[in-house]
């Protein structure tokens, strides 16, 4: 005698719900759905991506972006080593691991789907997409899994920590602890504290062309610890002094941001002019707390949510961009000419001024820069193949700084020197890998800042700036990366000491002009042979 459908599907159901009772309407429903064909569109459950497919679709998709970067000297396997890229795969696989058991929020087929159509919507490097399919060999499975799935954990998990108010809960409580120190009047506002930093708000005049009279933006950097001067134009004045209290000496609330806690207090206000300081509290980084629970998640017991039967979205063409209010009818993919395109801010780093920026021929990265008055030493890679941005780790980066500089190597990040706000001139730098995500020393020489800097094929070139032992500089130093070593440039027949002043590389020489008391004046220098003209 054959066993009932009932028979068949009651065990399953008293598994999955045990101690309810199971109806049977609800076990034939079940028993048909057993007996039906699972769609394509639900998931192969034939397929199962080893962690040596992920590991070699990792490496096609490395090659794709090794062949676009700039200036790169080295070969790939060089460059790309093997364990770099099994890293890239743990971490991702463990970020989807870490999504569903610490925020209880599983990758589904349908996210991966629609991360790949935003990526095909949004990419500013559509050729590049295309090159990217072709090495996965046009592969549904693959492009979604190990191209689409980096980018969307990464982009949720990180999200995710920064707002835990659990993972947090320390730092909220010293800064509230901070603030109640400073409502009690036991902290006072006046005085210097490493977690605070005072900007000087002024209002710009307006000229008798109705516009503003005056700089606009960030004055240089004066002292350490003194006021930094943000000259605005009156709306914008008016939007940046509403963020702190209305009276002189009132605490404003702790408020929040991916970083860290800040609150504000009204040193002076004189209508047209107003200084405040701000006192911030770091939250843990995620560098620091990925290291502690990496360890105990699974990158294996990741399941592979395969698509079979969706066709892969294609990727938009250059002359196309979904367009909506103010631009062309909405739905239509005509762009106009000369148009500035807005690019993903999700996972962008914190608003700041005064940082760097350097493309690589795949992905730009900015770094430090200062915000809220306070300098920073964090920063953020923008991937316009996939319109999306990941930050820099800040395990080893150099300390928190403005006004410095950095170049591209054609494999590494270099930056170097500028201010620090309350902790001073920085006399060091840092050398960033973005294949490793990881910094590494550049040693100490004189700090400066207003300086430039430039890459020359084999070393980098820093000239001219302030220095706090000379004041405006006309001396230079060259830093050649493999040898660790710094290498004074000559000074006979060099411009006249300056800074913000403009330098570029034409290939043998290097050429500056202008600049703070440089004026029109400018200078050729020749690092062959040590000597200016």
């Amino acid at each position: 005698m054959s066993p009932s459908p009932s028979s068949l599907v009651s065990p399953l159901l008293r598994r999955s719900f045990p101690g309810r009772s199971v109806s049977l309407p609800s076990l034939l429903v079940l028993a048909c759905l057993l007996v039906l064909p699972i769609s394509p569109a639900l998931g192969d459950p034939g397929r199962t991506l080893s962690f040596e497919e992920r590991v070699a679709a990792q490496e096609a998709i490395e090659r794709v972006y090794f062949a676009h970067q700039i200036g790169t000297t080295e070969p790939f396997d060089q460059a790309v080593p093997r364990p770099v890229i099994e890293r890239k795969v743990r971490t991702y696989l463990k970020e989807s691991v870490a999504l569903e058991e610490l925020w209880h929020t599983p990758v589904t087929a349908e996210a991966l789907q629609r991360e790949m159509e935003r990526i095909a919507t949004n990419t500013r490097f559509p050729e590049r997409l295309r090159e990217i399919y072709a090495a996965l060999g046009n592969d549904p499975v693959l492009i979604l899994e190990c191209f689409a799935r980096p980018t969307l954990v990464d982009r949720l998990a990180r999200n995710f920590f920064a707002f835990d108010q659990t993972l947090h809960t320390a730092t909220r409580a010293d800064a509230e602890a901070l603030r109640a120190s400073l409502a009690a009047g036991s902290l006072d506002p006046q005085a210097g504290d490493p977690r605070r930093s005072v900007v000087e708000l002024v209002r710009s005049a307006p000229d008798e062309s109705g516009g503003t009279r005056g700089p606009l933006g960030l004055d240089d950097p004066s002292r350490p610890g003194a006021p930094r001067r943000l000259t605005l134009e009156p709306e914008a004045f008016a939007r940046e002094r509403a963020r702190a209290p209305e009276r002189v000496g009132a605490i404003g609330p702790v408020t929040e941001n991916h970083e860290g806690y800040t609150m504000r207090v009204v040193l002076t206000d004189e209508g047209d002019r107003a200084q405040v300081a701000i006192y911030g509290v770091a939250k843990r980084t995620w560098d620091s707390w990925w290291r502690q629970v990496e360890g105990g998640l699974d990158h294996l017991a990741v399941p592979t949510l395969a698509f079979t039967s969706p066709a892969l979205p294609r990727p938009r063409e250059r002359s196309e961009q979904p367009w909506g209010p103010g631009g062309a009818a909405a739905g239509s993919f005509c762009v106009p000419d000369d148009t500035w395109l807005g690019g993903s801010i999700a996972g962008a780093p914190i608003g700041r001024s005064d940082f760097t920026s350097v493309w690589t021929g795949t992905e730009m990265i900015v770094w430090g820069g200062g915000r809220d008055s306070f300098s920073v030493n964090t920063g953020g890679r923008y991937d316009p193949t996939t319109d999306s941005w990941r930050p820099t780790t800040t395990a080893n980066a150099p300390s928190p700084r403005a006004y410095h500089t950095a170049v591209w190597t054609g494999s590494l990040m270099i930056i170097w020197g500028g201010s620090g706000g309350y902790w001073g001139y920085a006399n060091t730098g840092g050398v960033y890998n973005p294949t490793t995500d990881t910094w590494g020393g550049t040693g100490t020489t004189e700090p400066r800042y207003g300086h430039t800097a430039l890459w020359t094929g084999t070393e980098m070139i820093v000239w001219g700036g302030y220095s706090p032992g000379e004041g405006f500089s006309n001396t230079g130093i060259r830093y050649d990366p493999r040898a660790g070593t710094w290498t004074p440039t000559a000074t006979l027949n060099a411009p006249s000491p300056r800074r913000d002043h403009t330098a570029v590389w034409t290939g043998s020489l290097m050429i500056v002009w202008g600049g703070g008391t440089g004026g029109n004046t400018g200078g050729r220098y020749d690092p062959a042979t040590d000597s200016w003209t």
